[in-house]
């Protein structure tokens, strides 16, 4: 029973990601908006992560296979992150020098971990007391969560006067507070 409702939750989760990514991508070529495409991407990656995972649980029993399967989506869970870790940039800080250096970091994080996890026999990333290359996939993921939380949170200081002024939505203000 928990087995099928982790099935049924991945499959959801892709199939949101994959309907998020294709209206994200489909408005970023509209709008000409590298921010809008670059999440649209990073959505539609991680669909194929949640698409590899369930390929490799269905293949229990048969290891090589199974590995296989849980390398890519390793890969493409990592791949999406360094997508999500663009996203501020694109969106918040285009153009700032340390917002640059700030992403780039977060993808060599993510690299040298991914890489190492999978040189190391964890391929699926999930053991962080045996395989010392997780800690470096977590420092990436975790900067990229609070880096994305603060400039919302920022950005929706920044929108309350402007609300009171009149001169924005309070829409506007609440979609920063959403990030």
């Amino acid at each position: 029973m928990v087995e099928e409702s982790a099935y049924i939750a991945s499959a959801a989760a892709g199939l949101v990601y994959f309907v998020l990514g294709a209206r994200l991508v489909r408005l970023g070529i509209r709008a000409s908006s590298a921010a809008e495409r670059l999440l649209g991407l990073t959505f539609l990656i991680w669909t194929l992560n949640y698409a590899f995972w369930v390929i490799a649980i269905v293949l229990q029993g048969q290891p090589a296979a199974e590995s296989q399967f849980y390398i890519a989506a390793h890969i493409a869970a990592n791949l999406g992150e360094i997508g999500f870790a663009y996203f501020p940039l694109l969106a918040f800080r285009r153009g700032s020098t340390w917002a640059q250096w700030l992403s780039a970091s977060i993808a060599i994080c993510l690299v040298v971990g991914g890489t190492g996890s999978i040189w190391a026999g964890d391929p699926e990333g999930v053991e962080p007391l045996t395989n010392a290359w997780w800690w470096s996939e977590w420092i990436g993921e975790a900067a990229t969560a609070i880096w994305i939380g603060v400039e919302g949170l920022h950005h929706y200081g920044t929108s309350r006067p402007r609300v009171r002024l009149g001169l924005c939505e309070p829409i506007v203000g609440h979609r920063y507070l959403l990030w």
